[in-house]
């Protein structure tokens, strides 16, 4: 059995840091513990990066937006929180 079978994290010898890229495109980081966190630790990167940058957590509705359309470009310069659905379809017009 090859030696990195059964050791998470870290200790597994194909870590990339915790960054993985989902079947949905969107990039997301190893945190387990985390209030946005799903069953398996993950988080959604973008919506980490516009909690940072409102100082706050997201509230219920609000959606977040890349500009650019580039699901796994979570620089701040490209992340946008509007306020509801039919806003965020306006953006993708």
């Amino acid at each position: 059995m090859p030696r990195h079978l059964g050791q998470r994290g870290e200790k597994n010898g194909a870590w990339k840091g915790g960054r993985v890229i989902a079947s949905n495109g969107y990039g997301l980081l190893r945190m387990p513990g985390h209030h946005l966190a799903d069953v398996r630790g993950y988080v959604y990167e973008h919506r980490l990066v516009a909690e940072q940058m409102l100082g706050r957590p997201l509230r219920t509705g609000e959606i977040v937006h890349h500009k650019n359309g580039c699901k796994v470009d979570n620089d701040r310069e490209n992340i946008e929180v509007v306020t509801d659905h039919r806003t965020h379809l306006v953006k993708h017009r």
